[in-house]
């Protein structure tokens, strides 16, 4: 009997051992395939789609973003998630080993061979303190980057039409010069600092071939390049949507001086200025957007060896379209600018219309 007990004690410590097994063994491998993602601060999106799901990111509709977003039905706008939210994992997620693993280790807790991640028994419980909030309350993980600091990069060929009409003040005589087509180039750095404060640099360079639309009149030159050079700093406000600056530019621009009655003579001239500019996101999500720019820019003061300038100013808006790759974006716009200015010898304003391309980069953190 004696031995019946003891066997019988034995194999029911085996037993309670075997089930312990099993159950730790259930909890680690739930643990490292869990299908959801508990949000924490510098989460985003593009970040669980990169180290969760797989790479290529893509957009809203292709890729591991948009596998995340067909799981996630309620994330309307995937650059607003917040603290404590549950974000649903496509099945496709639970073997994948991504590329930056000791990264997306340290931003998601990810299990490894020599450090594996014992689960609580409910190891995605969310504390009622970090819950969602409710729709109205302003969200507290931030939208694309977050406070990130990394660099954009854009670049943007520009087709444009001008119109200068010129009065000469000593004899009152009035000139028409047109450009039929001007090729320009514009390229951007920006430095992100915070969502909320970035800085820019950019130069943009236009070659201009110009005629009068009287016949018998002569100009000299009639073709020239002008470049333009300066930067400044934007502030986004209202969760990005709204964004307002301030900069100073130094450029070549073209001034009108009759030489005589048919002669008409173009003075390639650098001018400093001051600029003012707003920005309104109309519409901004992970695929598409369309935004409004309008930027006003006041003359200083400037001399040449022929006469003096006294003032000037130049306003303009642009449309553009943009459609959001991963992390880069592909754009068009359409816009209209209009300047004015006075020298010693001559009133001048001159209006443009401008088409433009644009290919936009974010260049690491």
């Amino acid at each position: 009997m004696g031995l019946v007990t003891k066997n019988r004690s034995s194999f029911g410590n085996f037993a309670c051992q075997l089930l312990w097994l099993s159950t730790a063994y259930n909890q680690i491998s739930f643990a490292r395939r869990a299908g959801v993602v508990v949000v924490k601060t510098g989460h985003t999106i593009s970040r669980i789609a990169q180290c969760r799901v797989g790479m290529p990111i893509y957009s809203r509709a292709h890729g591991s973003l948009a596998q995340i977003l067909q799981e996630n039905p309620e994330i309307k706008n995937p650059d607003r998630i917040f603290l404590g939210q549950e974000i649903r994992l496509p099945a496709s997620s639970e073997n994948y080993q991504p590329l930056a693993k000791l990264s997306c280790e340290r931003d998601f807790e990810m299990a490894t061979a020599e450090a594996p991640l014992m689960a609580s028994a409910e190891p995605f419980a969310i504390p009622s303190a970090e819950r969602a909030p409710a729709a109205e309350e302003t969200p507290l993980v931030a939208a694309n980057r977050g406070d990130e600091v990394y660099s954009l990069l854009s670049l943007s060929p520009i087709l444009s039409f001008s119109r200068l009409d010129g009065t000469d003040l000593d004899t009152n005589g009035k000139a028409t010069l047109v450009s039929d087509m001007n090729y320009g180039f514009f390229v951007k750095w920006t430095q992100v600092w915070s969502k909320s404060f970035r800085t820019f640099l950019d130069t943009r360079w236009n070659r201009i071939t110009i005629r009068s639309t009287e016949s018998g009149d002569s100009i000299s030159p009639t073709k020239d390049v002008y470049a333009n050079f300066g930067g400044g700093a934007e502030f986004r406000l209202a969760d990005q949507r709204i964004g307002v600056g301030a900069g100073v530019h130094s450029g070549q621009e073209m001034f009108y001086r009759a030489s005589s009655a048919t002669e008409i003579h173009i003075d390639k001239v650098m001018l400093y200025s001051g600029d003012l500019h707003a920005n309104y996101k109309v519409l901004e999500n992970s695929a598409l957007g369309l935004s409004l720019d309008l930027k006003y820019s006041w003359l200083l003061p400037s001399s040449t060896t022929h006469y003096k300038i006294h003032t000037g100013n130049r306003v303009s808006g642009t449309i553009d379209i943009a459609h959001h790759i991963g992390r880069s974006r592909w754009g068009a716009g359409i816009g209209y600018g209009i300047s004015t200015y006075s020298s010693t010898l001559s009133k001048q304003k001159r209006s443009d219309v401008f088409l433009n391309v644009c290919w936009e980069t974010e260049l690491g953190k």
